[in-house]
């Protein structure tokens, strides 16, 4: 009874498959404590190594489409770098709940331009906590641009994901990164 070929059947490495050179392929709990044991000790005293499964394509794309929407959170999360009327750079949030927060904003300073309203100011509390009184015309400008970086990150994302999604094998998943 010789062993032809030996590899892991899961990752966490508890079990192997065992193709035998007569044809017959096992399945044995690792390490191994049934009749198989010195077969498989002799094929690795050989120096032969026990192969770690492969993951399917499918499961190294369902992967990369966790690392790109990883990356897109964080940016997300992290918001974006803008310059305010008084020259002072601060971060506008952009989480979800801010996206909400800035629609409303915006829809407020949209309907006080409309209105012909250019002197009433808006307060608008940045990353650091400073709080900025902007003109409607302003708080347009802020939301628009903070709502804007959201959109570009969507669709960096679904670029990329349309790449994951055409991929045929593992070397061009690799090359696709945020």
């Amino acid at each position: 009874m010789k062993v032809k070929n030996i590899e892991f059947a899961n990752t966490d490495k508890s079990s192997v498959i065992v193709s035998m050179e007569d044809g017959t392929t096992i399945f044995a709990s690792y390490p191994c404590y049934t009749g198989y044991k010195y077969a498989i000790k002799e094929w690795l005293d050989q120096g032969n190594k026990i192969k770690t499964p492969t993951k399917t394509i499918a499961e190294l794309k369902q992967e990369k489409i966790a690392e790109i929407n990883d990356a897109f959170s964080a940016d997300v999360s992290a918001g974006v770098s803008y310059t305010f009327p008084d020259g002072s750079t601060d971060v506008i949030q952009t989480r979800p709940v801010d996206q909400t927060n800035l629609t409303t904003l915006s829809v407020r300073a949209t309907q006080l331009k409309q209105d012909g309203d250019t002197t009433t100011t808006m307060d608008f509390r940045a990353q650091s906590n400073t709080t900025y009184a902007l003109t409607s015309q302003e708080m347009i400008d802020v939301t628009n641009f903070a709502l804007g970086f959201v959109s570009d990150l969507y669709k960096k994302a679904w670029g990329l994901k349309d790449q994951v999604n055409s991929a045929t094998d593992a070397s061009e998943l690799d090359s696709i990164n945020w």
